[in-house]
């Protein structure tokens, strides 16, 4: 049987599981907590407007990652009733090493954790926030994204496809702020 290249790639990945126990402790983090504790600075990122009485820019990025969010996992869902792809261990039970239980196994493409670290990380781009913040962010959906992969519940066409839709969702998004939210602020 001749496997696709993200069906290749997952193999490659997912057979150093179990060989180093740090490595598979620190790749759980990754794959399955680092997306709460993504979301949390970006909570403080937005707080530190508040802090410096930014009221306005405050509700303004809270507004455009909450829309980029919605848009971006909607779109997700969408995209995986009418694109339905099992994960991984749906389709190789007895090959894939699979260190987290996802919530459901009906969807995998695009990731959901892809989606909505990678808007996050264009969002504030988008935001016009520090160079460092948005490393910072690009660096954490990469790490949620590899973590997601080497866990063994998404394919890297999943992560792939996920971050298309989250650069999608993102400039739509910075499209209705243009537009909308300007005008609001």
């Amino acid at each position: 049987m001749k496997l696709s290249w993200s069906k290749r790639l997952f193999f490659s990945i997912n057979t150093t599981v179990g060989k180093n126990k740090t490595r598979d402790k620190v790749m759980v983090f990754f794959g399955h907590y680092l997306i709460f504790l993504t979301c949390f600075f970006v909570a403080l990122w937005l707080g530190s407007f508040l802090l410096e009485g930014n009221i306005a820019q405050f509700w303004y990025g809270t507004i455009f990652l909450a829309f980029a969010g919605v848009l971006g996992v909607g779109l997700n869902w969408i995209i995986g009733f009418l694109f339905p792809h099992p994960r991984p261990i749906i389709d190789f039970p007895e090959k894939v090493k699979q260190l987290i239980t996802p919530l459901g196994t009906w969807k995998t493409f695009p990731s959901d954790h892809t989606t909505v670290s990678f808007v996050i990380a264009f969002s504030l781009f988008f935001l016009l926030a520090s160079v460092w913040v948005v490393v910072s962010f690009f660096l954490l959906a990469l790490g949620i994204s590899f973590g997601r992969v080497y866990v063994g519940v998404h394919y890297p066409k999943d992560i792939l496809g996920g971050f298309v839709v989250a650069l999608f969702a993102s400039v739509l998004a910075l499209h209705v702020a243009e537009h909308i939210l300007n005008f609001l602020f």
